[in-house]
């Protein structure tokens, strides 16, 4: 390219650099890892010997010459998570690689709203590696890009024909990565092989202890791992608290799955990785009962795809023990962060994996209860607790017993079954007072306090929760305080004092956001947005509800009919009917499992009042009668002062559209109407009419 011959007897370095010596030049160096040592020699004398020389180097591995600036070249952008349709594929850079180049093999290919699901997970599979995404394009002259992302699991087979003109490294894509593969010394191939194990990411920590074997290897991590990460094989991004985390690429992690299988030692390595994050769940479970549970939280979240794995392996490996010990450290995780379904599927697979110890059975049931009756199923709830505080009466576990018994009293709650409650979480105060356990203690009272508060005992209601936030903040965990707050807010609300009760949900929702709970940020937005809806301010109930219907429906958490009714309730004061009826049928719907019974009458009779401002007085009338048969009937709680006003408001807005007579039949029939049964025709009555999509349901 220069123009430079070789000189006899003279180092052709020399003859070079003299050539250079004066000129101001550009000196492309590219595809320098194979020869790395040779390359950074070159350039490290040129540059010495020519100073307006610049190089620019491509290469897997940085050079380590002085002066040397790296610009890390990332795989192209992946299209967005959430993108459906073809004109959000194409803005990125991988849906656009991947467009271009299958129609240069098929020239009718077109991105469109209906393959752009199929090339975005093409994409996104394949990490967004340029010559992955061109091999894979070249197959969509014989298969469709719908047909291609499944198949993606055998990657290294299917994307094995490249253009014949290419060096013979980039014709497969099994042989691009063999060729970085095969410039690794002896450890650092060992490294890489062993690190097929991890699922999402890992920390140095994770690394040294899972990947150092029994080599002598063990604590010398960092260099092999860093070698990689300079070879490009390896990346590193900032994780929770800034601690560097690890990952490959799924196309590399494939690749070092082979190596790791090949060398016998996948067994071993899975192993020490299901023991590491057996032992870092179980570290945590102590610590999401203390005052950093939020980093904590975040370091599970992290790795939650490790914790997935390690369980996966459990169950593979007939490791039942492990799989029990997994579900009872994660309680607290899955009740925080979510989704509740997801631990109650691990509990369900770990008790059925086969025989363990009573006590591990124990607290995988109180798990699976206390989850499912979070997310609505008091009954499959109830009916696991039983059976988890029967195991933990059976080996004398008083703690266990204390916990299962306060767990019973908050579903009982849930079905509002006063005596229920009263007894449930009577004994669990109880229990926890005996054993000192002043965390358990304030839980239970909080429990009370609502129970007492609903049942209109407002001055003992009020003197439990200060007990129970006294002990909270003496105990120092953030999030238990945060509790209280909310529980503090709903006791106030309910003994009429609401500015007092919003400004203790305000400093709980401020509490739930710093530390990442976001179930509970979403029960601390319904009980704000019901206050401001008490309050006379549907302004500031909209926003805050509306956010809390997104949580509740992303997690899969109860709650989230509560909030629909809200919003419905906002619309409804608005005069918006149409918009009001799919945000009220959607809640019933969402409400049905519940067994809240008080609440679905409230929601009934805010359904009676939306049909009669619609003209449909008869339905009104109806649903209106059930509601008051059942309120008199079951000696449900009273209506607060400002729900009187509006309940009365909306009746006598209904009893404009019929005569006295028609009112009176209509109401009596619907008396003869179980609450269920109201709740059917009021959905039906609702879904009639329902022109207008919830709003709420765009902001999944």
């Amino acid at each position: 390219a220069l123009g430079v011959r070789e000189v006899p007897d003279h180092p052709l370095a020399a003859t070079l650099a003299a050539v250079l010596r004066d000129r101001l030049a550009l000196l492309v160096l590219d595809n320098c890892e194979h020869l790395v040592d040779a390359c950074a020699a070159l350039a490290e004398a040129l540059l010495r010997a020519a100073p307006r020389l610049r190089v620019l180097a491509t290469s897997r591995e940085v050079l380590r010459v002085g002066g040397e600036v790296v610009w890390p070249v990332p795989p192209l952008a992946l299209p967005a998570t959430d993108a459906t349709s073809a004109a959000a594929v194409a803005r990125s850079a991988a849906g656009r690689l991947f467009a271009e180049r299958a129609r240069a093999v098929r020239p009718d290919f077109a991105l469109t709203d209906r393959n752009a699901p199929a090339v975005a997970a093409v994409c996104r599979r394949l990490d967004g590696l340029p010559l992955a995404l061109e091999l894979a394009a070249a197959r969509v002259a014989a298969v469709t890009v719908e047909q291609l992302a499944p198949r993606l699991d055998d990657r290294f087979r299917l994307l094995d024909s490249g253009s014949r003109a290419a060096p013979s490294r980039q014709q497969t894509l099994r042989a691009t990565v063999e060729w970085s593969y095969a410039l690794l010394g002896a450890q650092e191939r060992r490294l890489f092989a062993r690190l097929a194990v991890f699922a999402g990411g890992w920390t140095l920590e994770a690394v040294e202890a899972i990947c150092g074997g029994d080599d002598g290897e063990d604590g010398a991590m960092l260099a092999p791992l860093a070698r990689l990460v300079d070879q490009s094989l390896v990346v590193v991004e900032a994780g929770p608290g800034g601690e560097a985390r690890y990952r490959l690429l799924e196309t590399l992690r494939q690749y070092a799955a082979e190596r790791l299988a090949a060398s016998g030692e996948a067994a071993a390595v899975g192993a020490r990785h299901a023991a590491h994050y057996l032992a870092l769940a179980e570290a945590a479970a102590g610590a999401l009962r203390g005052p950093e549970v939020a980093a904590w939280l975040d370091r599970l979240e992290a790795d939650h795809d490790n914790l997935r794995a390690a369980f996966a392996r459990a169950l593979a490996t007939g490791k039942a023990a492990t799989a029990l010990r997994l579900v009872g450290a994660l309680r607290w995780f899955w009740l925080y962060r979510g989704p509740y379904s997801e631990g109650e599927r691990w509990a369900a697979a770990a008790l059925a994996a086969g025989a363990a110890p009573l006590a591990l059975r124990a607290g995988a049931l109180l798990v699976a209860g206390h989850l499912a009756a979070e997310r609505g199923d008091d009954a499959a709830g109830q009916a696991a607790v039983e059976e988890a505080r029967a195991a933990y009466a059976a080996f004398g576990d008083r703690r266990g017993q204390a916990e299962a018994v306060r767990v019973l009293g908050l579903i009982a709650q849930h079905g509002d079954d006063v005596a229920a409650t009263r007894a449930y979480l009577g004994e669990s105060l109880a229990l926890y007072r005996t054993l000192g356990d002043r965390l358990g203690a304030s839980s239970a009272m909080c429990g009370l306090a609502t129970r007492l508060a609903r049942d209109g005992a407002a001055g003992p209601a009020r003197e439990l929760i200060e007990e129970a936030l006294a002990l909270a903040r003496a105990v120092g965990q953030p999030h238990h305080v945060a509790w209280c707050l909310r529980i503090a807010g709903i006791v106030e609300a309910l003994a009429g004092d609401l500015a007092v009760a919003r400004a203790h949900t305000a400093e709980a929702l401020a509490y739930f956001r710093a530390l990442g709970s976001r179930v509970e940020v979403a029960m601390a937005l319904n009980n704000l947005g019901a206050m401001a809806l008490h309050a006379g301010d549907p302004a500031a109930a909209r926003p805050l509800l509306e956010e809390a219907v997104a949580i509740h429906r992303e997690l899969g958490a109860r709650g989230g009919a509560m909030a629909l009714w809200g919003l419905a309730e906002v619309e409804h004061r608005a005069g918006d009917s149409a918009r009001a009826r799919p945000l009220l049928a959607a809640a019933l719907r969402e409400g049905a499992p519940l067994g809240v019974e008080w609440g679905l009458a409230d929601g009934i009779e805010l359904a009676a009042g939306v049909l009669g401002a619609g003209g449909e007085a008869t339905a009104a009338a109806r649903l209106f009668g059930a509601a008051a048969a059942w309120r008199r009937a079951s000696g449900g709680p009273p209506r607060a002062p400002d729900d009187e006003t509006d309940y009365q408001r909306n009746l006598a807005a209904a009893r404009t559209g019929l005569d006295a007579a028609a009112w009176a039949a209509a109401w009596a029939a619907g008396q003869r109407l179980t609450l269920e049964q109201a709740r059917a025709e009021a959905l039906a009555a609702l879904e009639a009419g329902d022109v207008a999509a919830p709003p709420a349901s765009g902001r999944r």
